[in-house]
């Protein structure tokens, strides 16, 4: 009731001074007035204030600002975290009084003790920590009651590891005065520092019984039940009493100060370990929007988030807490992101952390004890792996090696002062050190097998890359002729035209197949040989005009003959070439004796086999449309029946001119008795002629 009808009177003040000041606006006592007024709501404000007052002064009254007002202006810049600003106000105000009990002013020397201690504060936030130190010193050997420099000087060995001169400073410190509540506080975290609880919880009850509305006292016990809730070696029947105990803490401080951020977070703590994490989560998160500022909260939704398996959203946490409070250097931390990392799965990230823990802490037992287990779980998922190969089960022996290492010497090693020394199980440790032996005398088994695999697969690569080889080569082969061909067949123009005629579509053929199908040349020396569009067209002619007027045959064996022909036609036979590197498909036509002695028609006459559809002509890669043609040399048709009378005769004649004579010789004697003698005229071919 008191302290609200204090801060009532407080904000009356405020407004009435603001209304003065817009009245009097340069009014150096309204200013200095209503600046010391609100110093605790506006510091920005009060500090505009009294730079407005100096200025007033040195331009109206010719003088400078006071060591008191400069003292104030040095405090307001600390809290705003200008501090080299604030130091350049105290050592003005400390100048000014230095000044003045030199000339014989005496009522400054008391300010002047406080003036150098604000300064000695500054220069520990400037991180001159020799200084500040030295000026505490300084400042006992001038009044040795000062007892707040007794506290600094033992957070200042705190701070740099000396605990047990830390705690000789706080017991001097409370040898000046037994009931300062913050002496007895800064023992009492000293113990929470090394896990003394017992210790702790005495002093902060001590605490209480002084000041029994001390919020952080309040605060720091329940902290010291929460704590006993999470020690490995704890009694868990008393679980349910400490919790109700650390409980009662949180409430009674939220009770006297509804808004304490810490006392909230506490209760969130208790709530988390009832396993009611989505009531946990929920108070952590209003104490996060409450202040951003809190480094717990964040700690502790990111351990909510573990503990109901979400551990990429805990990963992301950790993370932002470690880098928004500049964290990434902290090794408890980094243990906490690591284990994140393991139970996600993610071995690799888990490693590369516990290893840069190590680096931050490398006396820490509870660090070494995790980095030697990750290391071992990587080493035995490796030694599973059926397709691991011969490097993987090196390494996976060297992690097994180090890991044993590291943990025999956590076994040995009972030096309980080490750091996280007490959260680790030396019979576990050991444990796992054996294991890690064991692995090492299987590991030459999974050597070997890895080594057989390697050996596997490099002849399998060997013979894979033989094979792209010769594809690669065959490829680039195709390529290169195909490119040529078509370059030299569009050079060459439409060559190969395709011909109707009577009998249906036929292939043109060029010249130097023409060769190859009538049983001559190898299909690659020969010359090229076509013929005409108007040679063409006689050869049909003649052959119909021999045709329609031969009246030595009836219609009936016209037919025949012509159905024979087509039958010699659909007997043609099929052969594969090769002629310069690509292949080309040749026909050639076989007769059987056969066909011709059972009908017994006469066999084709020499017009016949000249005239008669040639075999497809397909244009040669190297064939020339400027080339002169071959002369074609004729092979004789002979039926079976003149073949017997004729061998004997004409055994050993090589004429081709003469060939065609006896083939028509024989007909007529054939058709002699069914007609009279007719003389023929024989057509030549263009070869023949030639």
């Amino acid at each position: 009731m008191k302290e609200k009808f204090d801060m009532d009177r407080r904000q009356k003040a405020r407004e009435t001074f603001t209304k003065l000041l817009e009245i009097w606006s340069d009014d150096i006592e309204v200013l200095i007035d209503l600046a010391q007024l609100v110093e605790s709501t506006d510091s920005t404000k009060s500090l505009s204030l009294y730079e407005r007052a100096c200025e007033l002064l040195r331009e109206r009254e010719n003088i400078e600002a006071p060591p008191e007002m400069v003292n104030n202006m040095g405090s307001l810049y600390m809290q705003l975290g200008n501090y080299e600003r604030a130091r350049e106000c105290y050592e003005e105000a400390e100048a000014k009084l230095q000044d003045d009990i030199d000339n014989g002013v005496s009522e400054g020397a008391s300010m002047l003790v406080t003036i150098r201690y604000n300064l000695a504060r500054c220069l520990e936030h400037l991180c001159l920590f020799d200084s500040a130190e030295t000026m505490y010193q300084s400042i006992l050997r001038q009044k040795e009651n000062y007892i707040d420099c007794y506290m600094r000087l033992g957070c200042l060995a705190r701070d740099r590891g000396q605990i047990y001169e830390s705690s000789v400073w706080f017991k001097e410190a409370m040898s000046v005065n037994q009931a300062n509540c913050d002496a007895w506080t800064l023992i009492g975290n000293l113990h929470m520092a090394k896990h003394e609880w017992g210790p702790a919880q005495k002093k902060f009850e001590h605490i209480l019984k002084m000041s029994k509305d001390d919020v952080y006292s309040l605060v720091a016990l329940g902290n010291v039940w929460l704590e006993t809730l999470f020690s490995p070696s704890r009694n868990r029947e008393n679980d349910s009493k400490n919790m109700e105990r650390a409980l009662a803490m949180f409430s009674r401080a939220i009770r006297i100060q509804p808004k304490n951020m810490w006392a909230a977070n506490g209760v969130g703590c208790i709530l988390a370990f009832k396993q009611q994490w989505q009531e946990a989560r929920d108070l952590f998160a209003q104490v996060r929007e409450a202040t951003a500022d809190f480094f717990d909260v964040w700690v502790n939704i990111a351990h909510v988030y573990m503990e109901t398996r979400q551990y990429v959203p805990a990963i992301q946490m950790y993370s932002n807490a470690m880098k928004k409070f500049n964290r990434e250097h902290d090794s408890i931390m980094l243990m906490y992101l690591a284990r994140a990392f393991y139970r996600a799965g993610k071995m690799q990230e888990s490693r590369e952390t516990l290893e840069k823990a190590t680096v931050e802490a490398p006396d820490n037992v509870q660090v070494k004890f995790n980095h030697a287990f990750i290391m071992k779980t990587m080493a035995l998922s490796v030694l599973k792996d059926v397709k691991a190969t011969t490097e993987q089960v090196n390494g996976a022996m060297e992690d097994l090696k180090t890991a044993e290492r590291i943990l025999s010497y956590i076994s040995r090693n009972r030096d309980d002062t080490l750091a996280g020394a007490r959260l680790v199980s030396r019979t576990l440790a050991g444990e796992e050190a054996r294991e890690c032996g064991d692995l090492l005398k299987q590991a030459q088994t999974y050597l070997a097998r890895a080594r057989q695999q390697d050996e596997e697969e490099q002849r399998l690569r060997a013979k894979q890359d033989e094979v792209y080889r010769l594809l690669i080569y065959y490829l680039g082969k195709t390529i290169s002729f195909t490119e040529n061909w078509w370059r030299k067949k569009k050079s060459r123009g439409n060559v190969g035209r395709k011909k109707k005629g009577a009998d249906g579509d036929e292939f043109v053929n060029d010249s130097s197949d023409m060769g190859d199908w009538q049983g001559e040349g190898d299909g690659e020396g020969g010359e090229k040989r076509r013929k005409d569009k108007a040679s063409r067209k006689a050869s049909r002619k003649r052959r119909e005009k021999r045709i329609g007027g031969d009246g030595s045959g009836s219609d009936e064996e016209t037919a025949k003959a012509e159905r024979r022909r087509k039958k010699k036609e659909a007997a043609d036979g099929w052969r594969v070439t090769e002629k310069n590197g690509f292949n080309l498909v040749k026909s050639r036509a076989f007769l059987s004796s056969d066909d011709d002695s059972s009908d017994g028609a006469p066999p084709p006459q020499p017009e016949d086999i000249e005239d008669s559809p040639r075999p497809p002509r397909i244009t040669d890669s190297e064939s020339d449309e400027d080339s002169e043609p071959k002369p074609r040399k004729k092979k004789p048709v002979m039926d079976s029946d003149d073949s017997g009378d004729e061998s004997g005769s004409d055994a050993g004649s090589g004429s081709d001119d003469d060939a065609p004579a006896r083939r028509h010789l024989q007909m007529d004697s054939d058709q002699s008795e069914e007609s009279s003698p007719r003389k023929k005229k024989q057509i030549k071919s263009d070869s023949d002629s030639d």
